[in-house]
């Protein structure tokens, strides 16, 4: 039988197996080489469906067309600001539907505070560790860094509210479990 009807890339396995070769997660660090594949996929199959790193760096299609792009932290907050009304225009003004779209950026926070910018000597960071906010260059880049539970309610709080986000007020980070993307999600079944 020719043809496919799926055709699976992975660029989010983290498995060093995997990423030494330069596959999975190491794709992430090539935008140009997964141009080149979604171009090839494109003509070969109509669709393409993007996973986990979408969620990490919502701008990741951009730069698959253009190269790497180093956001600022107000750029990263204007992205997030953006999800926020379409979600608000998706579920409603009333009670239910912010409260849906409370939930939703907060789950996003989860995902987004996982970003990490291109290192100032021009490798990236790891696949498999968190750069934490180690790399932060401003106060609101940690805050964005930031994934412990208070730092992820203030953040969601504040966008659905249409607030400023200003680093000073947040809350000093919480102990205990992170955002719902660091759950062992083998533990999910």
């Amino acid at each position: 039988m020719p043809g496919a009807d799926l055709v699976d890339v992975n660029v989010g396995c983290p498995i060093d197996h995997f990423t030494r070769k330069g596959m999975g997660a190491a794709l992430g660090r090539q935008p140009k080489r997964i141009r080149r594949i979604v171009e090839a996929m494109k003509r070969a199959v109509a669709a393409v469906m993007a996973g986990r790193g979408v969620l990490i760096k919502p701008w990741l299609f951009r730069e698959a067309i253009g190269g790497y792009e180093d956001i600022t932290p107000d750029d990263r907050l204007a992205i997030y600001r953006r999800y926020v009304e379409l979600a608000r225009e998706h579920w409603g003004e009333d009670e239910h539907g912010l409260t849906r779209v409370r939930e939703f950026v907060a789950w996003h926070l989860g995902f987004w505070c996982r970003y990490a910018p291109r290192r100032a000597d021009l490798t990236w960071p790891g696949v498999q560790t968190r750069e934490g906010a180690a790399f932060a260059r401003s106060p609101l880049e940690s805050l964005l860094a930031r994934g412990d539970e208070a730092a992820i309610a203030w953040l969601a709080d504040r966008l659905v509210a249409r607030d400023d986000v200003d680093p000073a007020e947040a809350p000093a980070p919480s102990a205990g479990p992170r955002g719902p993307a660091d759950r062992d999600e083998s533990a999910e079944g």
